[in-house]
């Protein structure tokens, strides 16, 4: 029997939903809403992904990988990559074949690798067969052709039996119900990464996206930064 889940891969945490409800995902320590998207690799040889993984980034930063939705399907020669670069521990180096990858000590892993790890790590900690699993996955309305495929592929990678994508703001005005009420909304997305500004139109069918703005490098993560440096 297939089960259709919706998947929130974010920046900073993702999340897995059925029929309405946010899904438990267990990790070291019990069973909890979200698993912070990072995943590391232990001079042991491990793969630890979640929570225990997040223990890691002061202390082995160039084999633990976070935030890395921020240039998932970006060329080497983005500015997303060099800012990424820039401020993350994470060694980002140009692969002649695959473009952008980590260098970690498990290998040369992609972020497209990376989401995948994340996708199914977050299936298997709800009790979820990957390819059992139809998955709506969604992502911000500035993802153009190349990040939306990326993340797509990621999906795929994790073994879920079927992939579609959704973008986030779309995703919010369906939640809330927002086509039965108003004829326009305006739609803020903050979040561990991205800063966006969408507005619907709720009486289309699928919700149609008029206008939408936003930056990839504002969210979370460097709200923690101005705070940590002020």
């Amino acid at each position: 029997m297939t089960t259709v889940v919706g998947i929130d891969l974010g920046t900073t945490n993702t999340v897995i939903a059925r029929d309405g409800k946010v899904l438990p995902i267990k990790q070291a320590g019990g069973e909890f809403p979200t698993l912070p998207s990072i995943v590391a690799f232990t001079p042991a040889g491990k793969q630890i992904v979640g929570r225990d993984a997040r223990k890691r980034v002061p202390i082995d930063p160039e084999n633990t990988i976070a935030s890395s939705k921020r240039i998932i399907g970006r060329d080497w020669s983005s500015s997303e990559i060099a800012e990424y670069r820039q401020r993350y521990g994470a060694v980002v180096v140009n692969d002649q074949k695959r473009g952008p990858v980590f260098k970690t000590r498990a290998g040369n892993k992609s972020p497209t690798d990376i989401a995948s790890i994340l996708v199914r790590e977050a299936l298997l900690g709800a009790g979820l067969v990957p390819h059992a699993t139809k998955a709506v996955i969604t992502v911000p309305a500035a993802f153009d052709n190349m990040q939306r495929a990326a993340t797509e592929i990621a999906g795929r990678q994790a073994g879920l039996a079927e992939v579609a994508l959704l973008e986030e703001p779309v995703a919010t005005a369906l939640a809330h119900g927002a086509s039965k009420n108003v004829r326009y909304a305006a739609v803020y997305d903050i979040g561990g990464g991205t800063f966006d500004l969408c507005v619907l139109d709720c009486q289309l069918w699928p919700i149609g996206i008029l206008a939408h703005g936003g930056d990839l490098f504002i969210g979370g993560d460097d709200f923690d930064e101005a705070i940590a440096a002020d």
